[in-house]
């Protein structure tokens, strides 16, 4: 097994999702501890426990990875402080999540003012993301780009025939600038399905408001073929079947269900914003429209009906992903950004 420079133990602290991280650094032999997190305050505390434990154990001062800036990441600096070990911050969410734009006001005090200063390092997930932060930092942070892995959903299907006609979205439905942003494009979407006969759009993930949209929906712009299904345990098989992935959003730093999407075959069309412009290669591996031009989404939802466009746009998407999303070539970037960092 290999460890960081200097023979220091990598703790990774982060929510469930930190096995983005841990998964590819275990793929490519690199020694840590990960202690993951739910959102409530009894797992919060385990977990604190279990940092508690480690931090304790070592001979040498570890470097500690925390891989959110709410409530767990208050804990992660809070024990790196009592401990005094180095902390690297993994930036990973959209500017909601990560404290940048926030109602909770000590959130956004806490992570401008001594999260991310005293962090030796900071490794977001995207260039938008880091150009975010930057805009909210009057100080100097050594920044590491690293995104994150696409998680195998199966083997791609590149065969349009074996293909429904469905239009796939999947989301959330917790911010309501997100929802306001879906309910501006409905009648794109109403007008798409209406042209294109046997063509539908399937409408994955939940969350509070996900009623007032299915309501909005039903009173203005009513279609059998438009569906809200709510939450989904198997998305690989969505990813396999229909015939296009559509990612409306408002602030996405980088999407994890775009590269899932591609890696599955599943062509994609994105709002031209945050990391997903990062993440789409306009016409090759994919297409962005503006969410103020609901013609604009017109026009990417008829390039991608047409099975040619379709096949070609799958093929390429995919083979990109499976080049540069690897969970073996993320492993290695994020173990030469952590060394970047603390070298």
């Amino acid at each position: 097994m290999k460890t960081p420079v200097d023979n220091r133990k990598l703790i990774i602290f982060s929510s469930m999702r930190g096995h983005k991280i841990s998964t590819p650094l275990d793929e490519i032999g690199v020694e840590h501890d990960f202690v993951p997190c739910k959102s409530s305050v009894i797992s919060i505390i385990k977990g604190a426990i279990k940092l508690l434990s480690l931090l304790i154990k070592r001979d040498k001062k570890p470097i500690l990875l925390i891989d959110t800036a709410m409530n767990i990441g208050f804990v992660g600096w809070l024990m790196a402080k009592i401990f005094r070990v180095d902390y690297i911050y993994r930036a990973r969410g959209d500017a909601y999540q990560e404290g940048i734009i926030t109602k909770r006001r000590f959130h956004t005090w806490f992570f401008k003012n001594i999260f991310l200063p005293q962090a030796i390092g900071c490794i977001p997930v995207s260039h938008y993301l880091k150009g975010k932060i930057k805009e909210n930092a009057s100080y100097h942070i050594n920044f590491e780009v690293v995104n994150t892995p696409h998680l195998s959903c199966g083997k791609p299907c590149l065969d349009n025939k074996k293909r429904n006609k469905t239009i796939l979205m999947v989301t959330g439905f917790g911010f309501i600038t997100k929802i306001q942003s879906i309910f501006s494009l409905l009648p794109a979407l109403k007008e798409f399905v209406d042209k294109h006969d046997g063509f539908n759009i399937l409408v994955l993930g939940g969350g509070s408001h996900l009623e007032s949209v299915i309501k909005y929906k039903d009173e203005y712009y009513p279609s059998d073929a438009i569906v809200f299904a709510g939450h989904t345990s198997d998305i690989g098989e969505y990813y396999r079947s229909c015939y296009a992935l559509l990612h409306i959003t408002d602030l996405d730093a980088f999407p994890s269900v775009i590269n899932e999407a591609r890696a599955c075959g599943l062509p994609v069309i994105a709002s031209d914003l945050g990391g997903c412009s990062e993440q789409i290669e306009e016409g090759y591996t994919g297409y962005l429209f503006s969410n103020t031009d609901s013609k604009s989404l017109l026009e990417a939802l008829e390039k991608i009906a047409s099975s040619g466009t379709r096949k070609t746009i799958s093929v390429n998407g995919s083979e990109y992903v499976h080049a540069n999303h690897s969970i073996n070539n993320i492993g290695r970037l994020m173990e030469e950004a952590i060394n970047k960092i603390i070298a």
